[in-house]
């Protein structure tokens, strides 16, 4: 009331006498927040979305050595009676080569090695207890004897250790007089402590 008359709002019809309603008010504050952060955060989760998919698998090599080649996975591109030098071109030296006996030539396996997505996690190993000796005496306080010791464990120091864990892919491949003949592909689990 402005000088004993009533102000009404023909805009507003939820003002009346210059107060708000509290839901009305309410109101248009989550519709202002909504206006405000949901382009924000739709473009949050969008650059989220598109960081989160552009990251590739990390695939470290081991003891592969290869040389011009930038796949993450060399031997793919290997073909059957490939030459000696272009497997090494695509696949780098081998890691190990065990001869085989073969009555018609030279046989070799040839033997690359590589970590796949290797980490260190920090684990809790064991657990050392926390104690402490409490002297229990007896007697008045005139006629003090010190009785028995009471040990009591009153918590305890977590140790932890790293632990290392990957995935080693192992790719064997046959040669034959110089020459690709055939591949096999292994992965085993790996975990130690550090």
């Amino acid at each position: 009331m402005i000088f004993g008359r009533a102000i009404f709002y023909p805009r507003f019809p939820f003002v009346h006498e210059g107060v708000l309603n509290a839901a009305v008010l309410y109101s248009i504050y989550m519709k202002t927040l909504i206006r405000l952060f949901t382009p924000s955060l739709f473009a949050f989760l969008l650059v989220g979305a598109s960081a989160a998919s552009s990251v590739a698998p990390d695939r470290t090599p081991g003891g592969n050595k290869a040389t011009g080649v930038s796949s993450a996975e060399p031997e793919s591109m290997l073909q059957w009676a490939m030459s000696a030098d272009t497997v090494r071109q695509i696949m780098g030296q081998p890691d190990k080569i065990r001869p085989m006996k073969a009555p018609n030539g030279k046989a070799e396996i040839w033997v690359f090695t590589r970590q796949l997505n290797p980490r260190v996690d920090r684990v809790p190993v064991t657990t050392i207890p926390i104690m402490t000796t409490t002297n229990i005496v007896i007697g008045s306080s005139n006629d003090k004897k010190s009785g028995p010791t009471l040990d009591q464990k009153i918590g305890e120091t977590i140790v932890y250790g790293d632990l290392f864990s990957a995935t080693v892919e192992t790719v064997e491949l046959l040669m034959f007089n110089e020459h690709f003949v055939k591949q096999k592909i292994s992965r085993q689990n790996v975990r130690h402590f550090n």
